[in-house]
């Protein structure tokens, strides 16, 4: 009798989760709000200023390894 119990609790919690992650993933009227991302015509897209490209130059003097 134990074992039935333990087995109905452990498949109710499942249920529940699968309940729940079918909610999150499907709900009507859900709609994620962002930032628009980072494609075309994006907010961070429009950042983008050609006209302040700057060009560096220079020599690698030296490459360490630093193991903390």
């Amino acid at each position: 009798m134990k074992k039935l119990t333990v087995m109905a609790a452990v498949l109710s919690v499942l249920a529940l989760f699968c309940t729940i992650d079918s909610f999150a993933q499907g709900c009507p009227g859900y709609k994620w709000r962002g930032s628009g991302g980072w494609g075309m015509g994006g907010a961070y897209n429009r950042l983008w200023d050609p006209s302040k490209i700057e060009t560096v130059s220079g020599t690698v003097e030296a490459i360490e390894t630093v193991v903390l």
